[in-house]
């Protein structure tokens, strides 16, 4: 017996599984450049003004609570991301690979506030 409604989509489908997956690896990617390149540029030795109050890379406590604080920015932008490009891709599946281009752009400006 034929069904006469619409076929409904597979759940891994209504994930828009691409698009995350291109989102992780830019979160990833971003992620690393940030905790492994960008922050420890900051060295207090080599960069520190004589002057106080100093600057937030002056000390390795200051450089870790802005990278927790840039990461959590990051995660909230990776989350939103998700969540648009999945809502979206129930209708529009190639919409669905718009709000990633989103997510590249917050990695470079997190980086830009990060680099003293």
């Amino acid at each position: 017996m034929a069904s006469t409604g619409a076929r409904r989509p597979p759940a891994v489908r209504v994930l828009a599984l691409g698009p995350v997956l291109l989102a992780t690896a830019v979160l990833v990617a971003a992620l690393a450049v940030l905790w492994l390149r960008t922050l420890p540029a900051a060295n207090p030795h080599e960069v520190c003004p004589a002057i106080y109050p100093g600057p937030w890379w002056c000390t390795a406590a200051q450089v870790q609570a802005r990278g927790a604080r840039i990461t959590q920015v990051l995660l909230l932008v990776y989350a939103a991301v998700v969540a648009a490009a999945t809502l979206l891709h129930r209708r529009w599946p190639r919409a669905a690979w718009l709000p990633v281009l989103v997510l590249p752009v917050a990695g470079w400006l997190t980086q830009v506030a990060a680099t003293p």
